[in-house]
């Protein structure tokens, strides 16, 4: 399993917690994390890197739908089967994600719960009220499935 996030300042700095989640969360499986610039050139020579390693990574968990479709698009471009050798998943379940040949792999998140809670902090600060002594956002994810895994 390998991970592979945004190269950009601004969202590498924002992304830079998830490389030790991924390590945790990963474990002996995980190959690592790398980081990639959204742009064909960069997809294409993260693919010429994988394609070059002794031991291909089994999937691919890419920072959203975008990085995840240049991927897949630079994948296939090397010869590297999506999903028989590789399998690939984006995340935020961008609408083309179904239209992609393959079919984007994705994560869904429904953050209504989490967004109705800071909603009430908002009213609390508002009006002057006490603000709730926790806040536990729970933010819900799904696969969706696809071609790409």
């Amino acid at each position: 399993l390998l991970q592979v996030l945004p190269r950009e300042k601004p969202l590498a700095e924002l992304t830079r917690p998830r490389v030790a989640a991924f390590r945790a969360a990963a474990g002996r499986s995980g190959l690592g994390t790398i980081r990639m610039s959204l742009t064909a050139e960069s997809a294409a020579t993260i693919a010429a890197g994988i394609k070059g390693r002794d031991v291909l990574p089994d999937a691919i968990v890419a920072h959203n739908d975008d990085y995840a479709a240049a991927l897949v698009a630079a994948l296939l471009d090397a010869g590297i089967a999506v999903p028989d050798q590789i399998a690939v998943i984006g995340c935020d379940n961008t609408h083309w994600g179904a239209s992609m040949r393959p079919a984007l792999s994705t994560l869904a998140f429904d953050a209504k719960n989490a967004v109705a809670q800071f909603t009430q902090v908002l009213h609390a600060i508002a009006s002057g009220t006490a603000l709730p002594a926790t806040l536990t956002p729970e933010v819900t994810a799904r696969v969706i499935h696809r071609q790409t895994t």
